[in-house]
């Protein structure tokens, strides 16, 4: 009974954009996303959550981070999603900032975007 219960929940807390009536419909919108995504490569010293988790990219400082996007960040950082989705934004964000590994010189982080 518990499954079925966290699958109602997680069912009708989707957005919009992350929900859909049949596998055509997702791909459609999988391809879709893919044609309007841009590629980012962002060195680790720049890249910089604010204190709403959005992401200043280039020229426009409001990349907000969809559900898998956060899923990725949060276990780049080794937090539980679970646990920061308890938290406030600023919290969640000064959380990410103190547990991100932000490696001096390092790889660039690829960050996808779209719109």
């Amino acid at each position: 009974m518990a499954t079925l219960m966290k699958a109602h929940e997680e069912l009708f807390r989707r957005t919009p954009d992350e929900s859909f009536g049949s596998f055509e419909e997702l791909l459609g919108r999988c391809r879709a996303v893919r044609d309007e995504s841009g590629d980012h490569w962002v060195p680790p010293d720049d890249f910089k959550l604010t204190h709403d988790l959005t992401l200043p990219l280039e020229d426009n400082p409001d990349y907000r981070l969809n559900d898998w996007s956060f899923s990725q960040l949060c276990r780049l950082a080794g937090v539980s999603k679970d646990t920061l989705n308890r938290l406030s934004p600023k919290t969640a964000g000064k959380a990410l900032e103190e547990t991100l590994p932000y490696p001096p010189g390092g790889k660039p982080y690829q960050v996808l975007s779209t719109g």
